[in-house]
């Protein structure tokens, strides 16, 4: 437009000297017009270069660089028309206008054609709604993250227990053993009365033990049918062993018949388990009521459909709130005071519930008691279930020889000393190779071995001992083991023991492992 107005001006210039001001101003305004425009243009252009160089996340390049060839050619055509202005050059003029048309065409058709890409740019809201999902994802991998290294270090914690567990089952093993061996040879009541009391302790330390090893995840279930008459008439003496004077203890339905699906070293744990937490939950005395019934199943989320046995302890002691018991359950959770509890307990009783086919539940109210359910899957009456006599005979193992062997020594004396007190013949070894060296000498009616023993577990000497004679016969005592090693190598009826076990719970074994081996042969 200025340079049409000053081409008007001068071409309607009549005179040099009336006309001069004017087309002065007009060449002057031409000139400088053209000159901001290429200097504007210019610094556009750089200012998309530099941003194009550091941004080189545009996902729409190509439009990108025709908008820079517009804006260059924007830089040059007021060149271009300073250069001819006064020259009237008609092919540069014509290249002036038609080179900027013609990228100014292909620029449009170009940014037409990125118009959906770039309405689909995210809004300022969208993008902060995408930091804040950011930082929600940040904040959940720092969580996991955190999580994770807990795992570890509870694993790493887990193993200790588990170490742990298993050399404090070995000194209860001597413990009981002992103060039961020391009873038996003296008449003195006094002498009785401190070892029940000794037992009692024993009892107790069997409960943290269980704790520790259901915390490391090393305790291993065998699930076997269990009688429940003989399994409840047995509770008595367990129980009263742990609960105080002033707590009296009440058991309904102990003659039900039936067996249950279990662990009979996990059921008793669980039950001794919820029978301390209502002993402290009663401090001025109260009543503890355990009792046994059937129950079926029908569409509980919890429980599938079918038989289960109902076993409900109850006590009458101080309850808990509604939100002591939705976390009564869970892990490390305790109600009372920090160092007074674990926090295993409960959770302790629910896994084994869980995993032996059942479930657990709780209900309770402040001042009103606590009452714990065990729902355990009920199986065929006589199915293997443990249905021993109460005593054994003494004399009936006479003349027969079993190898022990225990990398513990104190373990290892006072087992062989009940072994003898039932009338076996006992040969003692420390480890695997030693075992395998006395039984070249003389081969024994029955392998007693431990498993966690150094060098060689006692699942890797039973394969070697039945590869010599496939007709062996082996059981199992041991703080914890790997059962399924065990069963891979000796069967799936073999007997395992966990310590301490009781000179009565021994001979009972030895009982069922000798009538088990003469029905084989």
């Amino acid at each position: 437009m200025i340079v049409a107005l000053s081409k008007i001006m001068m071409a309607s210039c009549t005179s040099a000297s009336s006309c001069t001001p004017l087309v002065g101003f007009g060449i002057l305004a031409f000139r400088l017009s053209n000159t901001l425009q290429a200097i504007s243009y210019l610094a556009i252009f750089l200012l998309l270069v530099i941003v194009g160089r550091r941004r080189r996340d545009f996902t729409f390049a190509n439009g990108y660089s025709f908008v820079l060839l517009f804006v260059m050619a924007g830089t040059i055509a007021p060149v271009l028309r300073l250069y001819n202005f006064g020259k009237d050059d008609v092919l540069l003029a014509a290249i002036v206008r038609l080179v900027p048309a013609l990228i100014t065409v292909t620029t449009a058709a170009m940014l037409w054609r990125l118009l959906p890409k770039m309405l689909n740019l995210p809004s300022s809201e969208q993008l902060h709604q995408t930091n804040e999902a950011l930082r929600h994802e940040m904040a959940e991998r720092r969580s996991a993250e955190a999580a994770l290294l807990q795992s570890r270090k509870m694993e790493v914690v887990g193993r200790i227990a588990g170490g742990l567990a298993h050399d404090y089952n070995n000194m209860l093993q001597v413990i009981s053993g002992n103060v039961r061996l020391i009873a038996d040879k003296s008449d003195d009541r006094e002498i009785a009365g401190l070892a029940d009391a000794i037992q009692a302790a024993v009892e107790r330390g069997v409960l943290l033990s269980g704790k520790l090893l259901s915390f490391s995840q090393e305790q291993s279930f065998l699930l076997e049918p269990i009688h429940v008459p003989n399994f409840a008439a047995d509770l008595p003496a367990r129980l009263n062993a742990i609960l105080s004077p002033r707590v009296t203890l009440e058991i309904e339905g102990g003659d039900i018949e039936g067996a249950v699906l279990a662990d009979v070293t996990q059921l008793e744990l669980a039950i001794l388990n919820v029978a301390s937490n209502s002993d402290d939950a009663m401090p001025d005395g109260g009543q503890l009521r355990i009792a046994f019934s059937h129950y079926h199943a029908r569409g509980r989320s919890d429980l599938s459909d079918g038989a289960y046995l109902q076993i409900i302890i109850a006590d009458t002691g101080l309850g808990m709130g509604p939100e002591v018991v939705d976390r009564a359950f869970d892990p490390f959770f305790s109600a009372k005071p920090a160092g007074a509890a674990t926090g295993l307990g409960l959770s302790m009783v629910y896994a084994m519930a869980r995993r032996s086919g059942g479930t657990a539940t709780i209900e309770s109210r402040p001042g009103e008691g606590t009452t714990v359910t065990l729902y355990l899957k009920l199986v065929a009456a006589g199915a293997g279930s443990s249905d021993e006599p109460a005593l054994v005979a003494d004399g009936s193992f006479a003349g027969r020889t079993i190898m022990l062997v225990d990398d513990e020594a104190a373990t290892r004396t006072v087992v062989a000393l009940t072994l003898e007190s039932l009338d076996c013949t006992v040969i003692t070894a420390e480890d695997g190779a030693q075992a395998l060296l006395l039984s070249e000498e003389s081969w024994p009616d029955l392998f007693l071995l431990d498993y966690a023993m150094p060098a060689m577990t006692g699942a890797e000497l039973a394969a070697h001992l039945r590869a010599r004679d496939p007709s062996s016969c082996f059981m199992f005592l041991t703080g914890f083991a790997d059962f399924s090693a065990i069963r891979a190598v000796v069967g799936p009826d073999v007997i395992i023991l966990q310590k301490p076990v009781s000179r009565n719970r021994l001979a009972h074994a030895l009982t069922k492992a000798f009538a088990s081996q003469a029905a084989r042969s």
